[in-house]
């Protein structure tokens, strides 16, 4: 519910058609870098049976984290991001504009996302689900107060805003799912064991982990890869703007 609640902020803003169509461009970008990091909450739901082996993902969840923060950093430098945005997509340079400080925003799903979904794996792993509804509802109170607050109260650019909103839901999120994963260690007796009996040494290994995850992430980069294709031909109509708005809001209300 995030997603049309965002939109209905950023159809309050001086410029809704613009507001929606630079928030949708920059999104769009961004998801083929940030959607394979999707697939590893699958894979610690599966692997995290130890503590050794939930150390063990933890290192590569940061370093899969770190490396897409990277590369959603290098495109939120202005001259990269027109590059992409304008060049190679097509998309008008007015609408291109507005972009880069919403990426800059958006640099931070990377690390917020896997780490969410690393703490979401654990928690269903261990039979405790509950704390996961509990921080889609922060989310969505968060998400709807900030991007709220940062159209009608300080005036940000649309895109601006809601990139901001998607961070401080992300932060919320973040912050809801810890606690209790970090409490499964502390219980009597411990949830979490310092290492499982009987669990193939083998699948301790990173080429193991990695073999599991590489399709997974493969299939989500490819899927969040038609979202700039569908940018790019949308930026050859004749009214791009509206077109990149109007699919915006269709999209965002599918996903309810």
């Amino acid at each position: 519910m995030a997603r049309p609640v965002i939109n209905a902020a950023l159809a309050r803003t001086d410029d809704p058609e613009m507001a929606l169509a630079a928030y949708s461009v920059a999104l769009s970008v961004s998801l083929p870098l940030v959607a394979p990091l999707f697939g590893m909450r699958q894979i610690v739901t599966a692997l995290c049976v130890d503590r050794d082996m939930i150390r063990r993902l933890g290192r590569l969840v940061w370093c899969l984290g770190g490396a897409a923060t990277v590369i959603v950093l290098l495109l939120a430098i202005p001259s990269v991001y027109i590059l992409v945005t304008d060049q190679l997509l097509g998309i008008p340079q007015e609408i291109a504009d507005l972009g880069p400080p919403a990426m800059l925003l958006l640099a931070t799903s990377p690390l917020l996302l896997i780490g969410r979904g690393y703490y979401q794996g654990i928690l269903v792993h261990y039979g405790e689900a509950n704390p996961i509804g509990v921080g889609a509802l922060g989310y969505l109170v968060g998400c709807s107060v900030v991007v709220f607050g940062a159209v009608l109260w300080l005036d940000l650019p649309g895109a601006v805003a809601a990139a901001l909103a998607l961070m401080a839901g992300n932060v919320i999120y973040l912050l809801i799912v810890w606690p209790p994963t970090r409490s499964l260690y502390r219980t009597h007796p411990p949830k979490i064991v310092q290492r499982a009996e009987g669990f193939d040494p083998q699948k301790r290994s990173m080429r193991y982990i990695l073999s599991l995850y590489h399709p997974l992430a493969l299939s989500t980069m490819l899927t969040a890869g038609v979202e700039p294709v569908v940018q790019m031909a949308m930026a050859h109509t004749p009214q791009v703007t509206q077109s990149l708005a109007a699919y915006a809001v269709c999209v965002s209300i599918v996903w309810l």
